[in-house]
């Protein structure tokens, strides 16, 4: 009698997670869907960041705030089997601007602060004038306008693009009081001339 022994060797499972975003990488406050897939036999694990029951396939939308890896992970009993897909998250940019004086005395200096956040690299004054000095994203510039001014800045970089609160600078003069010189006493009835 003969007889034949057959070895059948369970395939190491492989995982697969894709995204319905090409280049992996959104500003915050937005979604991306995320798909996964187990390819092999005799799964006795699944997992998923984000603390999922993952199962053998699905799909979820995630909006992360920060920068965010994801990885599925299946095992069987011949091997464990990963994918991972990093979402790059973007935060947009805010600029806020204001000055140290407001309304202004016509003839003296102030000092116009500007701070921006999130994720910008450049800085263009779209009013208030040719302010090259102030070309950083966050910083102050003394300034003494004549007049009243307006100023805003538009900031831009992988975050988007955001304008600044608009922000008028009211330039006011201090009344002039003109002087002049009153003699002590005036004869009454004279006809004659007085300067003063």
């Amino acid at each position: 009698e003969a007889s034949i022994t057959i070895t059948v060797n369970l395939l190491a499972p492989t995982a697969s997670l894709i995204s319905n975003d090409t280049d992996n990488t959104i500003i915050a406050g937005e979604s991306v869907v995320l798909t996964w897939e187990a390819l092999g036999y005799d799964f006795t694990s699944y997992a998923m960041t984000g603390g999922l029951n993952p199962g053998a396939g699905g799909r979820i939308t995630v909006s992360p705030t920060t920068t965010t890896t994801y990885t599925y992970t299946i095992i069987n009993d011949s091997g464990t089997s990963s994918d991972s897909i990093v979402l790059t998250v973007y935060t947009p940019p805010t600029c806020t601007i204001s000055v140290d004086d407001n309304p202004l005395i016509g003839g003296n200096s102030t000092t116009l602060r500007w701070i921006t956040t999130g994720d910008a690299d450049t800085i263009q004054w779209t009013q208030g004038g040719n302010i090259s000095a102030a070309n950083e994203l966050s910083g102050n510039l003394s300034i003494n306008p004549t007049n009243n001014k307006t100023y805003q800045a538009r900031v831009s970089g992988l975050g988007g693009t955001a304008d600044s609160n608009e922000l008028e600078l009211v330039v006011v003069y201090l009344p002039i009081i003109h002087t002049w010189n009153v003699p002590n006493y005036y004869d009454y009835g004279s006809t004659a001339p007085k300067n003063i």
